[in-house]
């Protein structure tokens, strides 16, 4: 997977199902993901820091208005090819202990080169596990990604990435692997832990895609947040996920002071990990402010969530049918919320528009609005219909089995010719 929190985030649920029914399940990931691996019974492998460039990419690049959606692609540019570059460089170095794995099935994110090289080089059975939008070439989203302000930047940039894979190829035989290979998922199973309503051009998709929605286990983390003082009022939570620890987090959590101070809202606010309190000042009454908060916990609670876009986050706040305010802070980001509010599900804000008052009317709009509670009723009911974590590790046992099947049919027509 990425070494990224979000990515990882959603695989922790499918693995420990896979656990919980006898299976060995092993992440190649970067140190940092070491205790939470372990924590869950599954194996820990450090994967080469220098694909670490995750943090880099999104710390790096910002957004703070959409209009500097084609400058941010354009800056990104360098930094996503040579995260597929680095990931092949690394492949040589990890091509005997993942061969030592004997692995039944290599699981992949699609955006991780070095998955599908080794896949291919071992000539081993494969799935991807993608962590937002699916893209297929010629996919009214894929069409739209490519003709995004910018995106004519980025031309140089994906040749360097071609040139490279030639290279590596011709020095240390890594796969010959194409762009649509690194973004574009075709293996015999591919899942994508969202709902397909939310995905655009969803009909292009067939059996091989399970869009199995967000992995909900409430109940498993309300320690350390004051239950007992929320009281019957309406509950308004507000997380920008990291977003919020980039130097701007006192600004923005004195910003939703000036505009639910003196309301019926009981506002939780989760500040992130880089938002001391002594930067915030006090809060106003009716204020629960936290670095961090059990997030399912609360959206079970919510009438309203003001959210950074985050695909987990607004996977799980649709599942709870809490109507959503984004303020999108990465191109990621932006694409996700853009799709909520093409859905009815909510509305986006521009970083560089939140006041006070434009965050008031916001929430007063989403919760205010019959019509989204409607639309949100209906895609909650789809998520839950999508099978989450069991689906997908159903659907992982299943090939895994395929693939022992096919091999111990291979063996044994070896042995007969």
């Amino acid at each position: 997977m990425i070494p990224a929190h979000s990515d990882v985030h959603s695989t922790l649920p499918v693995a420990e199902e896979l656990i919980a029914r006898g299976d060995q399940v092993t992440f190649y990931l970067t140190e940092e993901f070491a205790p939470t691996v372990r924590r869950i019974g599954a194996g820990f492998r450090p994967l080469d820091p220098a694909v670490d460039l995750y943090h880099q990419l999104s710390a790096g690049n910002p957004l703070t208005s959409m209009a500097d959606v084609g400058a941010v692609i354009e800056r990104m540019g360098p930094v996503v090819a040579e995260l597929l570059v680095a990931g092949l460089r690394a492949v040589p170095g990890m091509l005997a202990a993942v061969r030592a794995e004997n692995a039944d099935l290599i699981v992949y994110n699609p955006m991780c080169p070095w998955g599908i090289a080794l896949a291919r080089m071992l000539g081993r059975p494969a799935a991807t596990f993608s962590t937002t939008f699916v893209m297929k070439p010629g996919s009214d989203f894929e069409q739209m990604f490519s003709s995004s302000d910018g995106a004519q930047a980025m031309t140089g940039v994906w040749d360097y990435v071609r040139r490279s894979v030639g290279e590596l190829h011709a020095a240390q035989g890594t796969p010959l692997l194409t762009l649509g290979d690194m973004f574009s998922p075709d293996e015999p199973l591919n899942i994508v832990p969202i709902i397909r309503d939310f995905q655009p051009d969803a009909d292009g998709f067939d059996d091989r895609y399970l869009f199995a929605g967000p992995s909900i286990r409430p109940g498993r983390d309300r320690a350390g947040f004051p239950w007992e003082r929320l009281g019957a009022g309406p509950v308004l939570y507000i997380s920008l996920g990291t977003a919020i620890s980039r130097g701007s987090g006192a600004r923005f959590a004195q910003t939703c002071f000036r505009a639910f101070a003196d309301t019926p809202w009981q506002v939780v606010l989760a500040t992130g990990a880089g938002t001391g309190a002594d930067e915030i000042g006090t809060p106003p009454p009716g204020f629960f402010v936290h670095g961090y908060v059990p997030q399912l916990e609360v959206l079970g609670r919510a009438d309203a969530f003001v959210t950074h876009g985050g695909v987990n986050s607004i996977m799980e706040a649709l599942w709870y049918g809490v109507p959503l305010v984004a303020i999108p802070h990465t191109i990621e980001q932006l694409i996700i919320a853009d799709r909520a509010v093409e859905l009815g599900l909510g509305i986006r804000l521009d970083p560089g528009e939140v006041t006070a008052a434009a965050l008031r009317d916001a929430v007063g709009e989403v919760t205010a609005g019959p019509g989204y509670r409607t639309r949100l009723a209906a895609i909650s009911a789809a998520a839950r219909r999508a099978g989450g974590h069991r689906k997908a590790a159903d659907a992982l046992q299943h090939a895994a089995a395929g693939a022992r099947a096919l091999a111990s049919q291979r063996s044994d027509d070896r042995r007969s010719a």
